[in-house]
């Protein structure tokens, strides 16, 4: 059995699976560490402890009775059952499969506006997210005020932006530095648009408790250097802008030998998770 992806998903099933030794269990995944994806916005705002809350893939493999390989999945051959990886040393690979599970999660989706992979920084990955902290460090370390937008208000967007007013709150007690504006933007017509009423009001009344300037109902046409463009011409200038506006699937999921994907990317499944066309492999995550 491989498991392609070590997020939240796929590290729960190799985990029950390794320990049963009826099966020989491989888990194919990037990064040397498992970090709990909710958990991103505190890397990106430096509130989460590293050594405490990091799993080492390495570790846990040994521990749990199955193989880890450091690769990323680049290809598929269904007839042959072989999935092909890439190591970071530019070596490439090819694994055997008796059923193959693909965990590897989602990404946030730009929605194709203009300039947002140039202009915002995304925190899809605890990569992604050390580079956050990197450029938010700075900022709350400034003499003066500094900006900050944040694109979506979902449960990342609104996680982030309330560690970070949290974060500034305490440095500007203790030392006197680390204002931040923030401006939380969302598109739908309050926060958290997937979840209750009742739970968004309550949220977005805690938002503005914290001093977030928290902007219902306004769409991004573009990004560029220092500011987003609304659908209004408006302008929202930023120190540094973050997009967590909605998800959809890597690219490269469309193109893994025929197998069904939808508008955004996702393998579409039955209702045990087996792909639509073929039964050996699953998706999960």
């Amino acid at each position: 059995i491989v498991v392609v992806g070590g997020g939240a998903a796929g590290l729960e099933l190799v985990a029950r699976l390794g320990r049963d030794k009826r099966y020989d269990v491989t888990l194919v995944e990037p990064s040397s560490h498992h970090y709990w994806k909710p958990r991103l916005h505190e890397i990106a705002a430096g509130t989460f402890d590293e050594e405490l809350d990091a799993v080492s893939y390495f570790q846990h493999a040994s521990c749990n009775g199955y193989t880890y390989v450091q690769a990323s999945m680049s290809g598929l051959e269904r007839a042959n059952k072989v999935i092909k990886v890439n190591h970071f040393s530019g070596t490439m690979q090819e694994l055997e499969y008796d059923y193959l599970v693909i965990a590897v999660g989602a990404i946030s989706n730009d929605f194709k506006t203009e300039g947002v992979s140039e202009h915002c920084l995304f925190l899809d990955s605890a990569l992604q997210a050390q580079k956050a902290w990197q450029e938010i460090n700075p900022l709350l370390r400034a003499s003066s005020q500094r900006k900050i937008s944040i694109v979506g208000a979902g449960a990342t967007g609104v996680e982030l932006a309330a560690e970070l007013a949290k974060v500034s709150a305490k440095l500007q007690r203790y030392r006197q530095e680390g204002s931040l504006e923030i401006t939380l933007i969302e598109a739908a017509d309050r926060v958290l648009p997937a979840g209750p009423e009742c739970m968004s009001k309550r949220v977005h009344e805690a938002l503005v408790k914290q001093g977030i300037n928290v902007r219902t109902g306004t769409r991004i046409q573009r990004a560029e250097e220092a500011k987003l463009v609304t659908s209004e011409d408006e302008i929202i200038s930023a120190d540094l802008q973050v997009w967590a506006a909605g998800i959809k699937c890597a690219d490269w999921l469309s193109e893994l030998d025929g197998l069904e994907t939808n508008r955004i990317n996702q393998l579409v499944v039955d209702q045990t998770l087996r792909t639509t066309n073929d039964n050996d492999i699953f998706v999960i995550g």
